[in-house]
């Protein structure tokens, strides 16, 4: 049985358009979406940079005065002696701020950490410096004076997860 409307049959045999016309139209349209206005995708690096939390106390457990403290940075090749792979110095400016006895900086923002410490097979460890109490909050150049030694014993480096930056249209 056919259905009418409107003195036509049913069915797509009245349309204006054969279907092969219209589906390559829509092939089209799609190619061209896809060729000119998919997303892009921000560049995927890895970021040459460390987070580093602390709680700062002294030798008895006590935790710090807030401040802001010079403080050195360092990696070296061994846990004990070795090679100095890389350092980094925060004072005058790029103090560490710490506050109730908690700090947390970026490693790497003030002395580039270069990728080529990350190929290599061998453990990495980690040790950080306070001047003297006398001048771990001075503020001039070059004021600090490092003469206690490296807190021990030196941490090993470890791998973390890393995410990779989202879609430019997230942002």
């Amino acid at each position: 049985m056919r259905y009418f409307h409107r003195g036509r049959r049913s069915g797509f045999r009245h349309l204006r358009y054969p279907w092969h016309i219209v589906i390559s139209s829509l092939l089209a349209a799609t190619v061209v979406y896809f060729a000119f206005f998919q997303p892009t995708y921000a560049s995927q690096t890895i970021p040459y940079k460390m987070n580093l939390q602390g709680r700062l106390t002294d030798s008895s457990g006590t935790i710090m005065a807030d401040g802001l403290y010079n403080m050195k940075f360092r990696l070296f090749d061994a846990l004990t002696s070795g090679t100095q792979l890389w350092t980094e110095t925060r004072e005058t400016t790029n103090r560490v701020q710490v506050t109730n006895g908690l700090f947390s900086v970026q490693l790497g923002d003030v002395t580039a950490l270069s990728p080529s410490l990350f190929t290599s097979a061998s453990p990495i460890y980690f040790e950080i410096e306070l001047p003297t109490p006398a001048t771990a909050t001075c503020s001039t150049s070059a004021c600090g004076t490092f003469t206690e030694g490296a807190m021990a014993p030196r941490n090993p480096l470890g791998a973390s997860a890393f995410s990779p930056s989202r879609r430019k249209d997230d942002l």
